[in-house]
This record gives structure tokens, sequence and C-alpha cells, in this order.
């Protein structure tokens, strides 16, 4: 970082992979390109020291990897479900990968955290953070905005941000079992915010990259107008 105290304006890849070759970009900009990737790999992401995979369908949030991988000095590789369909992306070469778990990206799903780095940046910075996160976890309901995961530490983390914009996410427990699984399933915790303020301030804020998402909010909006979260 360029400064770790301060706002971070960009890193020096160097200074965290010790092989990071001088083939790639030497200094990347803390900005939507990499935040975005960031905010996608927290969510829907594998992050491993040798690989770097952003799982997705949906063709806009697709482009959007690409686009922003490019954007950093990397290129994707596709890859496939079951049934020979697209189901995102490989980010290569896979020191980016390396990157990502130094930036602190990585983990298995119950212990993923936000990238330190985030608690420093501008409100801008996190928000597209944000942006991309809840593009790959956040749902849209009749009632709220809400995100899910086996981390507790990183919806903590994802409520402490939403506070930078005056939204309070309340957290709690969550019993899932898969369908039509015997086992006894697992706690995952949830994030969920609700009430015409924090919905208007997420929305104008935070929001989505898509359209069809930002849709769904838009509507949860014009049905809201007259309430709170106290009797939603």
């Amino acid at each position: 970082l360029s400064n770790s105290t301060q706002t971070p304006i960009f890193i020096e890849p160097k200074i965290f992979v010790a092989s990071w070759p001088a083939t790639l970009p030497q200094k990347i900009a803390v900005a939507a390109p990499l935040l975005t990737l960031l905010g996608l790999a927290t969510s829907e992401g594998l992050v491993r020291t040798n690989t770097l995979n952003i799982y997705n369908i949906d063709p806009p949030v697709l482009d959007a990897i690409a686009q922003n991988a490019q954007a950093v000095g990397a290129h994707v590789k596709e890859r496939y479900n079951a049934t020979h369909h697209i189901c995102g992306y490989n980010i290569q070469p896979n020191k980016f990968a390396a990157l990502f778990v130094a930036l602190g990206a990585g983990g298995l799903s119950g212990v993923k955290r936000v990238p330190p780095l985030l608690f420093t940046s501008t409100n801008e910075q996190i928000a597209i953070y944000l942006r991309a996160y809840f593009e790959g976890d956040g749902t849209v309901s009749e009632k709220s905005v809400s995100c899910t995961s086996k981390s507790h530490e990183l919806m903590s983390d994802i409520a402490y941000l939403l506070l930078r914009f005056n939204i309070i996410g309340r957290v709690k427990s969550k019993h899932k079992r898969a369908t039509n699984s015997q086992s006894v399933g697992s706690i995952y915790w949830e994030l969920t915010v609700s009430g015409a303020d924090a919905i208007s301030s997420f929305a104008k804020n935070v929001g989505f990259l898509t359209q069809r998402k930002s849709k769904k909010l838009a509507a949860f909006l014009g049905k809201s107008a007259n309430t709170n979260v106290d009797v939603i």
C-alpha cells in the first residue's frame, strides 16, 4: 500500500508477493477494477495461493469480471459446469491469486473476511467493493436486502462497512441444510438491511452492479415509501 495507515491509493504487488514478475503491473490502483474483483471474490470466489476463481452465470457479471481483470493486467479463462455452461472465470496468471490471498481475500467460506485495506478506504472505494459483494451474495426480498455467509466475521465486517453510510445491518444466525439432504446442516450468518431509510441509503450509496438487481431494489423502494424497520 502507498501508506497502510492512510487511504490506499495504489498497491505495489511486489511488496505482497515476492515472486511478482516484472511483466505484470508494478502498481495497481485501489480503484474500481481491483475493488470490484475483490468484492466479487469475497462473495463468490475460490481464492487459494495458486487459484483465483470467481463464479457467476449472469452474463453482465461475467463481462464485469473479464473487463476488470483486464484493467488490472490479468486475463480470464472460462470455468464450465457439468452441463458445459460457463459458470465463472479463473483469473490468470496465478500470481493474482497469491496477491489476493496476501491482501486478505482468501480462506475457506467459514473464515472469509473483508480485506483489511477496505477499513482505511474512502466511502467511494468502500461503495465499489460493497456493490460487487452484494451483487454476488446479496438478495432483495419484499422486506429487505440481505446476504448470508458461513463466516460470522465476514458479516460483521460488512456490517461495519455499511455504517459508513449510516446503514445498520443486523446479523443473526440461520440454520441451513441442503435440499433433499440427510445432513444436519450448518450454521450460517445472515446480515439484513431493512426499513425504508436504510434501503434508500443502500440504493443511493451502494446498490448493485446489474440492472436486474437494481430494478428489484427500485421496486422495493416504490412499495415501502411509508414503512420503517419496526413495521416491516
